[in-house]
């Protein structure tokens, strides 16, 4: 691409692409998994190319937008097939309209069109904050069921499903598998920009069991055990 093109499609692109700050936390767990070289992104031609046409670029809601052009920076490859349809990793993503959303979804009264429902995914954005968070060591987990411990079970089943923030974190992913199955990501560390390292807790919940796991990119100190191995 001539450098006057790459300038011009980079100007339409940052013009037409939207509010970016919902990817900033995002990013900053990226570069902790060190999928990103360094902040700030550079764009190139390359990144610019894979937006894709116009058409396709205007047609993408503006959360698609802003991911065309910064997705490979996360580890994430964002493409639409010969069917129209969009795919993240080759998975197929699908988009929710607010007519097509289903009855029962909790996601009713937080619906945003410039980042909407994906799948069994409150947003587009919840969905890559789920894939961008993989591959941790786990700190801590556990089982509980309704029978055995229903005050701990009930309340991680509030934390599935009470609106964001939680525990005053606001960098969350929510899922809803019909009919009664919620999984969420909370952040507790790593989207802030003095942050080292990323812990997250990944809690699940169903009408009679719940689960919750404990993981961080914190390296372990050697020949510790239990919360001695990860200190901080």
């Amino acid at each position: 691409m001539r450098p006057m093109d790459f300038l011009l499609r980079l100007l339409y692109v940052i013009e037409k692409s939207g509010e970016w700050a919902g990817w900033e936390p995002i990013v900053r767990m990226a570069e902790r998994r060190r999928r990103v070289g360094r902040l700030p992104i550079e764009v190139g031609s390359a990144d610019v190319e894979g937006v894709g046409s116009r058409a396709v670029f205007d047609g993408r809601c503006e959360a698609l937008r802003q991911l065309s052009l910064i997705g490979w920076h996360i580890g994430m490859t964002l493409e639409r097939d010969d069917n129209g349809e969009e795919r993240l990793n080759g998975h197929l993503l699908t988009i929710r309209s607010l007519q097509t959303l289903p009855a029962n979804s909790p996601f009713h009264n937080i619906f945003d069109p410039n980042n909407p429902v994906c799948a069994d995914y409150a947003s587009i954005r919840d969905a890559v904050l789920h894939r961008v968070r993989s591959g941790t060591s786990v700190v801590a987990d556990q089982t509980v069921h309704q029978h055995n411990n229903a005050p701990r079970y009930n309340r991680l089943r509030e934390l599935t499903t009470q609106q964001p923030p939680v525990w005053n974190c606001h960098t969350v992913s929510t899922i809803h598998r019909p009919p009664e199955l919620f999984g969420r990501v909370i952040v507790l560390h790593g989207d802030q920009p003095d942050h080292q390292f990323e812990a997250t807790i990944i809690i699940s919940s169903c009408p009679d069991v719940a689960t919750a796991h404990l993981w961080t990119t914190e390296p372990p100190v050697a020949g510790k055990e239990g919360a001695a191995k990860f200190p901080q």
